[in-house]
């Protein structure tokens, strides 16, 4: 059934293509023909685009990058965090929402394999010769599926050419290295006949040993909080033991001085030793001491007044993981990536062709997936590795018309394979085969004097399909087959000062259980038998911006969207460690729904821009991994539940920016930003007054400087002590704040024959801060990596 979608669509191109080789060419208007305020950070420029204000752009420049994370490539976007599982695992976190609520798409095709689902899974992403990466930080339904409810992030891979090259042949030859940083390197060759064709070939790789840290991989909380005295004795936070990869041993003795008298038959009152083994007698030490006396006993001449009954103590704490120091064990490194592509261009358009593989293999620091006896310690642990490959097929095309209704179309289809493995030393733990099937229509059209008057929008169509298989004994999903269709529109309508947009998306989501050796736990609530499951999804969106005057505007937007659970979600059983849980799924949720709310204000005065947003999602029936309070003692994790719960995320951000110029010494960009973000349960749905693992506030300030052929960039972003702290069972222990400092500097040279050869070096995490996200599920045991240190260069022939 694909491959007749497939064909009906290239057909659909074709027709179109050749229909309008000979009408004169009206290219549509788009969001890049806009001027906006630019402001520079550390290798991405930042550029504030116009509906909504709130949203950016950013374009990683010339290979000129000192992250291999998604995540890291974006966190200097305000209102978006790194999810950190480890320093080579990390995606976006978008205003406190991440995972299936972020919807993330390369070369126009929605990625999702494994990763959307599991925080150990990285985003496999190539930060070498990635071209452009586009952050729409509010709710994206209405575009973007049910899984853009926090948003959506659009990845331009640089690997198809969207317009003919201005020369024949390029060459382009680029290698970082340093000190506590991955090495990269990679080669990209073009070449074009200068009319209408372009084929591109590229390969790309990054290495790392390991990374060095500030001090100890574990947090001091990992001594000091484990065991705090109250009114009942010793409490051990077991929460907190658990996330630090710790066993911790309690034993409970009676003391002796706490009672009057003791029986003259166990206790020899001249040497106070025992005569006789009470444990013959079914007795224990407090039965041998009374508080009265009479016919058999004794005065203790021990006794003291108001002393506790029985004295608690710690006999033992285990590393279950290795507390490394000033080095990140088993935080190794290889990606790679080999890419070709081929395009064919027309007078009003495009097709191309590319086939992409991307590989990677990388350790999960300080973290065990081994099930250790009480008796054990980390010694006789067994690293745990990600192994991960994804092929994919894709096609690509993009049509520009001159109807009344049409102005253009584009349609994306893709074929994707991923294989993801998690490893337990040399022995696969689990493995998991997606095989997906994408197709994306999309027509655009702009203002006219026709039928539709000052009306522009689009109207779009998506097609998913996609099979998961697995095996391994560390297995906690089924085989499941995914089929999703969906049907959107997108109008925009300006008067005057005023614009005036709405959207509608219907969606359907079905879930198929495929037969397999699967089986739920008897914990689970699918215990009995997996189901099939669908949704039917009803999505719209209103917004309206107001231009006061030349200098002012404000955009109102809200939005009421569902999403349909995800297979982890529904039927998730058995131990996940991804999530260091026992995680069972319940195939009755309904779907997710959120009424979403944006005021923005944007200034613009004299080179002064300033972005001020304020934002809330309010959920019903939000998917939220809750804990049980019990450990399912066949694997010594927490036993936690999928369930759903009514919870309300808010914040703001502030962005503002200042160009100076200084004549013959060049410019300089001044940028500070600001950003808070909580999620509130409402009265009774939770434990704690907050969920957990929320992202911190955070206070960020940077300069770039640029003259001619030179750019230097500073930036200094503080990450305060959390204050939003959840609860499962124990609440959150906070970590302390942190300051990332990062600089760089680029030289630009014109070289032989039009070649173009850039030097630049970098520096993170200048003050060599032990970094430990709040959002990061392995914060307290893997901080970010120290300093580092490098420097490259990049050719263009």
């Amino acid at each position: 059934m694909q491959y007749r979608y497939l064909s009906l669509m290239i057909l659909v191109i074709s027709h179109s293509s050749f229909a309008q080789d000979d009408m004169p060419h009206t290219p549509p208007i788009s969001d890049n023909d806009i001027t906006r305020p630019e402001v520079v950070l550390p290798t991405i420029t930042v550029k504030s685009a116009a509906s909504p204000v709130s949203s950016h752009t950013v374009t990683i420049q010339d290979q000129q990058i000192d992250t291999h994370t998604l995540g890291e490539a974006l966190e200097k976007v305000s209102g978006v965090h790194s999810g950190s599982f480890g320093p080579h695992s990390g995606s976006p976190i978008i205003r406190g929402l991440q995972g299936n609520r972020v919807s993330i798409n390369e070369d126009g095709t929605n990625v999702n394999g494994l990763n959307a689902i599991s925080p150990a899974t990285n985003l496999l992403f190539d930060p070498v010769f990635s071209h452009q990466i586009t952050v729409n930080k509010n709710n994206s339904v209405i575009e973007s599926g049910g899984r853009a409810i926090g948003g959506s992030v659009d990845i331009d891979s640089g690997l198809i050419s969207r317009q003919i090259e201005d020369k024949p042949q390029n060459l382009t030859l680029a290698i970082k290295d340093g000190t506590n940083a991955p090495r990269s390197q990679g080669i990209k060759a073009n070449m074009n006949n200068e009319d209408n064709l372009s084929i591109n070939l590229l390969y790309s790789a990054q290495r790392q040993g390991h990374y060095d840290i500030p001090g100890d991989s574990k947090a001091k909380v990992c001594q000091t909080d484990l065991v705090r005295s109250n009114e009942y004795g010793l409490g051990v936070n077991t929460v907190l033991a658990d996330a630090c990869q710790k066993h911790v041993e309690k034993t409970t003795t009676f003391n002796p001085k706490s009672r009057q008298y003791f029986y003259t038959d166990y206790v020899d009152p001249s040497t106070l030793e025992y005569t006789q083994t009470y444990y013959d007698y079914g007795l224990s030490p407090g039965d041998v001491y009374t508080n009265y006396g009479g016919y058999g006993t004794a005065e203790n001449p021990q006794y003291e007044p108001d002393q506790p009954e029985y004295a608690e103590r710690i006999s033992k704490i285990n590393d279950v993981t290795e507390n490394y120091h000033n080095k990140l064990g088993n935080s190794h490194l290889d990606n790679r990536r080999l890419g070709i592509s081929g395009s064919y261009f027309f007078d009003n358009g495009y097709v191309a062709a590319a086939l992409d593989n991307k590989t990677s293999r990388y350790g999960l620091p300080g973290f065990s997936m081994s099930n250790l006896n009480y008796t054990q310690d980390y010694t006789s642990n067994v690293p745990v590795q990600i192994d991960a490959e994804q092929t994919k097929y894709l096609l690509d095309s993009q049509v520009d018309l001159t109807y009344d209704w049409l102005s253009q179309l584009n349609v994306n289809m893709a074929h994707i394979k991923e294989r993801n493995e998690e490893w337990l030393g040399d022995d696969v733990a689990n493995h998991y085969d997606f095989d997906t099937y994408n197709a994306t229509v999309v027509t655009q059209h702009q203002p006219s004097l026709g039928k539709l008057g000052v009306l522009s929008g689009k109207l779009g169509a998506d097609l998913s399909y996609r099979d998961i298989k697995g095996r391994g004994e560390q297995r906690y999903l089924p085989d499941v087959e995914t089929q999703k269709q969906a049907l959107f529109v997108k109008e925009s309508l300006p008067l005057d000062y005023l614009t005036l947009g709405a959207g509608y998306r219907y969606e359907k989501v079905t879930h198929k259980i495929q037969g397999s050796d699967f089986n739920p736990s008897s914990k689970s609530p699918n215990y009995d038998k997996l189901l099939d499951t669908d949704f039917n999804l009803n999505s719209y969106e209103l917004s309206a911006k107001f231009d006061v005057n030349d200098y002012l505007a404000f955009n109102l937007r809200y939005a009421n969207s569902e999403r349909a659970p995800e297979v982890n979600e529904l039927y998730a059983s058995q131990a996940h460690f991804s999530s260091m849980a026992h995680e069972e799924g319940n195939q009755t949720l309904d779907s997710e729904k959120v009424a979403s709310t944006e005021l923005s204000a944007l200034i613009n005065y004299q080179d002064i821009d300033v972005v001020a947003t304020a934002y809330q999602h309010d959920f019903d029936g939000y998917y939220s991994l809750r804990p049980s309070g019990t450990t399912f003692l066949a694997n010594r994790l927490p036993l936690k539940y999928w369930q759903q719960i009514d919870t309300k995320v808010s914040g703001f951000e502030i962005d503002a920016s200042k160009r100076f110029d200084f004549d013959q010494y060049g410019d300089v960009t001044a940028h500070l930003f600001v950003d808070l973000v909580k999620n509130k349960p409402k009265d009774g749905e939770t434990n704690g007054e907050y969920l957990t693992n929320i992202p911190t506030d955070r206070y960020g300030i940077g300069l770039n400087w640029q003259n001619n052929s030179w750019e230097s960039e500073i930036n200094f972003v503080h990450y305060a002590k959390p204050k939003y702290l959840g609860k499962e069972i124990n609440t959150e222990v906070a970590l302390p704040s942190y300051n990332m400092m990062d600089v760089s500097i680029a030289k630009t040279i014109n070289g032989w024959a039009d070649s173009r050869v850039k030097l630049f070096a970098n520096a993170s995490n200048l003050l060599d801060e032990e970094a430990r996200p709040h959002a990061s599920p392995l914060r307290y045991i893997a901080p970010l990596p120290g300093r580092s240190i490098n420097a490259g260069i990049t050719v263009d022939f």
